[in-house]
C-alpha cells in the first residue's frame, strides 16, 4: 500500500492509472486514518477543479465526439479480409 497511497493512483499499463478500488481504501483508512484524510480531501479538490469539465453539456459534446469516433472504426471483414488474412 506504501506505494499506492503516496500518489492515490494504481498504473494500469502506461497510458492507464486508476484510483485504488475503495476495498483497499477502507483497510488503509483502518490502519492510516490521518492520512487517508487527507488523501480524501484532495480527491475533493481534484474533483471540484474537474467539475467544470464534467457538466452535462460537456458531457454532452464528450458523448458526440465519441460516438462520431466509432463510427469511424472499421471492422476487418468490412474491410474484405477473410480469417485466412488475420495474423493472431
Amino acid at each position: 500500500m506504501s506505494d499506492v497511497y503516496p500518489y492515490d493512483e494504481i498504473i494500469i499499463r502506461s497510458d492507464l492509472k486508476c484510483r485504488p478500488a475503495r476495498y483497499y481504501d477502507s483497510i488503509y483508512d483502518d490502519h492510516n486514518p490521518q492520512s487517508f484524510k487527507k488523501i480524501k480531501e484532495n480527491r475533493k479538490n481534484v474533483a471540484k477543479k474537474l467539475s467544470i469539465d464534467n457538466t452535462w453539456e460537456r458531457l454532452r459534446v464528450k458523448e458526440q465526439v465519441k460516438l462520431l469516433k466509432v463510427k469511424q472504426l472499421k471492422r476487418g471483414y468490412e474491410n474484405g479480409e477473410t480469417t485466412e488474412n488475420v495474423q493472431y
